[in-house]
């Protein structure tokens, strides 16, 4: 499946990446891109793109005494129209597990709707925009152990866009993930599983 060969090849790269380094490359982006903002009070409709770091940290009681807090890169593409866009997002961290339980890698993808329910122009003229989001979504997550887990949630979440332009956008959120894993290649694991996660995002858009 292309969903399978993607989070291989995205495993790998974070393998290789500190979560640290991709943050700093986002701060001295956005930095950048504050210096050379130009005057924007609105954001332009249609479609947009979007890449970032985010944290994974899993609170539900079946995983956080296992695993710890992982970061990983998200990806973003959506459409915007008026005061609302919709949007699919596609997620992946690696997770350490704690006192000798095995490592976790997850990933998920979702369909959520966004809406701006505050605007504001700051003092430079540049567009700051606070948005709900929710939605649903498909998850997994593959122990190192060799177990699977799959299964569906719910989503909603708080995001921050600062427009540097009408067009470009740094993109601070939280998300809650209310997922429930029912499906697993082991029979001796009892399901449905729960694995709520909160995920904290930084990144940055682009619309088109």
């Amino acid at each position: 499946m292309i969903f399978d060969i993607v989070k291989k090849q995205v495993v790998r790269h974070v393998a290789r990446t500190r979560g640290w380094g991709i943050v700093r490359n986002i701060i001295l982006l956005s930095v950048l891109l504050l210096m050379a903002s130009t005057n924007t009070a609105k954001a332009t409709d249609g479609v947009y793109l979007g890449f970032g770091l985010l944290q994974n940290t899993l609170t539900s009681n079946d995983f956080s005494p296992l695993v710890s807090s992982a970061y990983g890169p998200n990806f973003l593409i959506g459409y915007k129209f008026g005061k609302l866009g919709v949007e699919g997002d596609f997620i992946t961290s690696k997770h350490h597990g704690k006192a000798g339980y095995s490592n976790a890698d997850l990933f998920g993808y979702s369909l959520n709707l966004v809406y701006p329910f505050w605007s504001n122009v700051n003092n430079r003229g540049n567009l700051v925009q606070y948005c709900l989001l929710g939605g649903y979504g498909y998850y997994e997550i593959d122990v190192s152990n060799g177990n699977n887990l799959r299964g569906n949630g719910y989503n909603f979440g708080l995001s921050q866009n600062y427009y540097f332009t009408e067009k470009v956008a740094q993109v601070m959120r939280i998300v809650y993930r209310m997922i429930e894993y029912d499906k697993t290649n082991n029979a001796a694991i009892p399901t449905p599983v729960r694995g709520n996660t909160i995920t904290v995002e930084l990144g940055i858009t682009h619309q088109f």
